[in-house]
């Protein structure tokens, strides 16, 4: 299986931010990873309404393969395939007044099904290699860790405030 990931850290005001320079025309559609009836459910936007309520992981796709979304039910939840579905997972940052644990994209290029491998959609994979490529541009590396920033996150990291991998 082939796959794409980056990591960074965001406050809320970077990611409101990145997202604005990713997507100037609200084209992007956001879903919930977990469905509470069974069914997809739409998102009006990735912002995190209530800190350490509100899931951290979504997904992002566009109009255009909202219907190629495949949920798959588990004995307890209802789920998005995101192996087999063109969706970026974005699992968003936690944070508060004392910390900020890493988010990132990611998203499978390829899987395995019945022992042959299947590629995703040529025109899916060239946006979601655009969505990670125009991220690394819009962010700061760090070279000790390789994760990306946000300038706010940055700031608050050179003040003191503890980065969190996990």
């Amino acid at each position: 299986m082939k796959s794409s990931q980056l990591n960074f850290f965001l406050t809320d005001n970077d990611q409101a931010e990145l997202l604005e320079n990713l997507d100037p025309l609200g084209t992007f559609v956001y879903v919930e990873s977990l469905s509470r009836d069974g069914s997809l459910g739409i998102l009006e936007s990735a912002e995190i309404k209530r800190m350490g309520t509100d899931g951290l992981k979504i997904f992002i796709s566009l109009a255009r393969y909202v219907n190629e979304i495949i949920l798959k039910q588990s004995s307890s939840a209802t789920f998005v395939d995101d192996l087999r579905s063109p969706v970026v997972e974005f699992s968003r940052c936690y944070q508060d007044d004392q910390l900020v644990r890493r988010g990132r994209f990611y998203f499978a290029k390829s899987y395995f099904d019945r022992r042959a491998q299947v590629d995703k959609d040529q025109e899916f994979l060239e946006w979601g290699n655009s969505l990670v490529s125009r991220t690394r541009r819009l962010l700061k590396r760090d070279p000790e860790s390789f994760a990306y920033f946000g300038r706010e996150a940055l700031r608050l990291k050179e003040l003191g405030l503890r980065m969190e991998l996990a």
